[in-house]
């Protein structure tokens, strides 16, 4: 059996499933059952966005490693956040990851190590030459965590889902130089 599981300095990285979001909807009785693991209150800031998140988990055919993933702390058996890929890379070689760390779990380096190691991941595959992300378009900790990790901002644009949203893009040879530094 395939392992599909991203591990980085403190956490580690499940794939995400459709049924793993609906036991987060039931409560968090129901997702400590179905997965072992303490869902926080709040775990998302969005959930608005719930139902859309498992419709694209039931439908979209994405293989690892351009999937989702869960983060959990194995020390303490917390989920503390989802982030991952949004599909594979497109023609040109573009990824777009996303991230959310849950609030009671913000400012303890968790976001850094995640987009460190997704970033990594993605880089590991030769086609491709820009992983993207997408910021709500104010100065948040969010972007802040970008460009500590080479993003770069592109543009700011009406996304169809998500409203005005600002680009942000880090290409491979960026990214091979400043892991020489």
């Amino acid at each position: 059996m395939i392992d599909y599981q991203i591990h980085t300095d403190r956490l580690v990285l499940l794939p995400l499933t459709a049924e793993w979001m609906e036991a987060m909807s039931a409560g968090t009785e129901k997702f400590k059952l179905f997965t072992g693991y303490h869902l926080p209150t709040p775990f998302t800031e969005f959930p608005e966005a719930i139902d859309s998140i498992i419709l694209h988990l039931k439908t979209t055919q994405a293989l690892p490693p351009w999937i989702s993933y869960a983060i959990v702390n194995p020390l303490d058996s917390s989920y503390i956040g989802q982030a991952g890929f949004k599909g594979g890379p497109d023609q040109s070689g573009t990824v777009e990851i996303g991230y959310e760390i849950a609030e009671g779990f913000r400012l303890k380096g968790y976001a850094d190590e995640v987009i460190r190691n997704l970033t990594r991941k993605a880089f590991e595959h030769k086609e491709i030459k820009i992983i993207m992300a997408h910021t709500l378009p104010v100065k948040n900790g969010s972007n802040h965590l970008l460009i500590k990790n080479k993003f770069v901002f592109q543009s700011a644009f009406m996304d169809p889902d998500d409203g005005m949203v600002w680009q942000w893009v880090l290409k491979r040879n960026a990214y091979l130089f400043a892991q020489m530094q």
